[in-house]
């Protein structure tokens, strides 16, 4: 059953994703652009068209590879209405997916640190529901603004 949220008092986005879908959406715009020149033009006679043609196969195996795990992180919007309901949208390129909480279903919101890709800090924030389940509801590099953030969506959940 839906129920159609109240005007929100307290809104999140991350759009942190959507960085990597343009990346990816170029990446494979060029890629596909350089197939179709080889097609049109055949290999170029300075090296052997075998190397040419498995460079370019190696390129769109990775370009899919990376792709299919990059298209499928989500974009998020938090929604808490004036109750303290609670509405997470979560959309990809292929989907969109719409979870909600009734008021004092949410246990706990939490600030976690962690490590990014080259080893510096990285800082998430946690929604926990009643039943365990967790789910992030922002990233970044900054302590101070998960923290501030944790704070606004604990006093919009009505969260000790």
């Amino acid at each position: 059953m839906s129920r159609r949220m109240a005007a929100p008092i307290f809104q999140v986005r991350n759009r942190m994703a959507a960085v990597g879908w343009g990346f990816m959406a170029v990446w494979l715009g060029m890629l596909l652009m350089f197939t179709f020149i080889m097609g049109r033009d055949g290999p170029h006679p300075s090296q052997p068209a075998l190397l040419q043609q498995g460079v370019l196969a190696g390129f769109w195996i990775v370009g899919l590879t990376v792709a299919g795990h990059v298209l499928a992180k989500p974009c998020t919007r938090l929604s808490v209405d004036a109750d303290g309901a609670a509405q997470l949208v979560r959309r990809t390129p292929f989907g969109r997916e719409v979870e909600t909480w009734p008021p004092g279903a949410i246990a706990a919101v939490e600030v976690r640190e962690g490590k990014d890709d080259e080893g510096d800090p990285y800082w998430q924030t946690y929604m926990v529901a009643q039943d365990a389940a967790e789910r992030m509801i922002r990233e970044g590099r900054d302590p101070e603004d998960q923290r501030a953030l944790a704070a606004r969506l604990r006093a919009a959940l009505r969260l000790g």
